[in-house]
């Protein structure tokens, strides 16, 4: 198959697989139907899937937008992606590409959302078998679109708040070094691997951002740099990982493929309101003068919550913002 044009800015939305109806505000441009589960022999199977859901992504489908399948998360089983690096996982990786190929023609999926918490990127060694993962599953599948969705706790940047690995605030925190400035320290193949990139900018409780309030403008607004600039730094001197100074250098995401993420549920961590989502902007300019930054794409969990919360008021106002 042909790889799919996506349209930009992204304004992306995630949906149940049990959804039976459609919810999906039209502006949105990018569906992810969550979710798939994967086990350590390769099994892969969509969680609880409806009986229209096949229907449901036809719809957006003709209606020119792009359908991904996410895969990870914090689903039971574990999401532990450990099942597929190295060598030694060969025969469990060439299992679940396969199966997930069957995924994706059953339900015509556009291609693959990664979504990486839990205890996956534990060390340095795990982050490169994660960008080897990365490269491997890119080789599988050319033509597919691929997406990596990550918390907002995992990128560094000068004067910003130092968070340790991809998923969650687990131990060990006192390692001192960051995930992405391994995983995306090749940029050409990062690049080549990831058409977007996703940051969950919620449900980070201890994530400060030095004094800012989670969920405000503010807040926010550091998230988006931080993963977006470049920065040079140094590792924790007292990291007891061998080649950690290889990797002080984070090359930054592109805002053409940097999506900012925001929950629609006023129960969530991290709930942004539409007045704050609709500052984020300003505060980016305020953030990065004398050089702009502007957001590149917009990401809501989830539909239903986007819904019910003021007949899409969420979406809306993050979406605005991409105009």
């Amino acid at each position: 198959m042909k790889k799919k044009t996506l349209s930009k800015p992204l304004k992306t939305i995630y949906v149940f697989s049990s959804s039976t109806e459609n919810q999906v505000p039209d502006e949105s441009n990018v569906v992810l139907v969550n979710m798939a589960v994967f086990e350590k022999d390769g099994a892969v199977f969509l969680h609880e899937p409806s009986a229209q859901l096949k229907n449901l992504i036809n719809g957006w489908q003709k209606d020119g937008k792009c359908v991904l399948v996410s895969l990870g998360g914090e689903a039971e089983p574990i999401q532990d992606w450990h099942h597929f690096y190295g060598k030694e996982f060969s025969e469990a990786f060439e299992k679940f590409t396969k199966n997930l190929s069957t995924l994706q023609n059953e339900y015509g999926f556009d291609g693959f959302d990664l979504d990486v918490e839990g205890q996956s990127v534990l060390t340095m060694d795990d982050a490169k078998k994660f960008a080897e993962f990365g490269t491997r599953l890119r080789n599988k599948f050319p033509d597919a679109i691929i997406a990596l969705t990550v918390p907002a706790d995992n990128a560094l940047t000068s004067g910003a708040y130092w968070a340790d690995f991809i998923g969650g605030m687990s131990a060990p925190h006192n390692l001192g070094w960051n995930v992405m400035t391994v995983i995306a320290h090749d940029q050409a193949e990062f690049d080549r691997i990831y058409d977007f990139v996703q940051i969950m900018a919620y449900d980070s409780p201890s994530d400060k951002r030095g004094d800012h309030t989670q969920g405000s403008a503010v807040w926010l607004a550091h998230v988006y740099r931080d993963f977006a600039q470049p920065c040079t730094y140094k590792f924790n001197k007292g990291i007891p990982q061998s080649g950690a100074d290889d990797y002080n250098n984070y090359p930054g995401i592109s805002t053409s493929k940097l999506v900012l993420g925001v929950t629609a549920d006023t129960a969530n961590q991290g709930y942004a309101t539409p007045s704050e989502i609709g500052q984020v902007q300003t505060e980016l300019e305020t953030l990065t003068k004398p050089e702009s930054l502007k957001l590149g794409g917009g990401m809501i969990w989830r539909a239903d919550s986007d819904k019910r919360n003021q007949d899409h008021a969420v979406s809306t106002a993050l979406y605005a913002l991409l105009k």
